[in-house]
């Protein structure tokens, strides 16, 4: 059963295949306050999971460098994360933002959401193959 949840920049989907499927709305000012929110939101909807990040980036939205920092921090529930978008601006700030911040799980993009949930299921089987070999 999914869990779902909104915020006023983004809407949220939690199913048992351990995604957590994020919409960024339409011309959302993403600052760090809504950063903020949008994060104890997630974290309300997933509980203590380690989880692999879809987001839908192909909104027209405004995200604050603090905003992408806090974001960068917070990857420890994280396995991977995974951008749809189709915005050549939107893929230049996400490449940025991982040249920048660096944050701890791979970031991938994708124009085809499809694409971007079967790169995602193939993060989540190999975190548990390496839970299984590390015993």
């Amino acid at each position: 059963m999914a869990k779902e949840a909104l915020t006023s920049t983004i809407r949220l989907e939690y199913r048992e295949d351990r995604i957590l499927r994020i919409t960024i709305l339409p011309n959302a000012r993403i600052d760090i306050q809504q950063a903020r929110q949008n994060w104890e939101t997630a974290m309300r909807l997933i509980g203590n999971v380690r989880v692999a990040v879809l987001v839908d980036a192909t909104a027209e939205h405004q995200i604050t460098r603090l905003a992408q920092e806090f974001a960068a921090e917070q990857s420890h529930h994280r396995v991977a994360m995974a951008v749809i978008t189709q915005n050549t601006i939107t893929r230049l700030v996400t490449t940025l933002y991982v040249a920048i911040f660096r944050p701890s799980v791979p970031v991938k993009l994708f124009s085809s959401p499809s694409a971007a949930e079967g790169w995602l299921r193939q993060q989540l089987l190999d975190e548990e193959m390496e839970q299984r070999i590390a015993g």
